[in-house]
């Protein structure tokens, strides 16, 4: 995905064999919520964390996975600032941070819903006698 950001023009998402986004890397990225993805882990997660997370301030989108979350958002050091506060007043620690700029892997999983490495394991297990008629 770096090298398709870096060298193409435009980029077609498909998802379940349909075409479900279609623009240059630039303008993929800025479609999704949040310029920021802060990815968090804490060591306990209280009950209605998930929605404290989402009144963080510039916060976008926030989808969890276990402990793990990871936050779209349009200020990722302000968000980053708050979250730590946050975090500090609930006793909550927090076991591992990183924040980074959206990705086209961000930009595949916001359209299709999956992992691109589940869409690789897919693509290996394509049998293509499935696919063509035998003459």
């Amino acid at each position: 995905m770096d090298e398709a950001d870096r060298l193409c023009d435009r980029i077609a998402i498909v998802g379940h064999g349909k075409l479900v986004a279609l623009d240059s890397p630039l303008k993929l990225k800025a479609s999704i919520p949040g310029n920021n993805i802060l990815e968090v882990s804490f060591s306990r997660v209280p009950d209605g964390w998930t929605e404290k997370l989402r009144q963080l301030s510039d916060v976008q989108d926030v989808k969890a996975d276990d402990h793990i979350f990871r936050i779209g958002s349009n200020n990722g050091p302000k968000t980053t600032s708050e979250l730590i506060e946050a975090a500090r007043g609930a006793n909550v620690d927090i076991t591992s941070l990183s924040v980074q700029s959206t990705t086209l892997d961000d930009v595949f999983v916001h359209y299709t819903g999956r992992q691109l490495r589940d869409a690789l394991q897919d693509a290996l297990k394509f049998d293509p006698r499935h696919f063509y008629q035998r003459q």
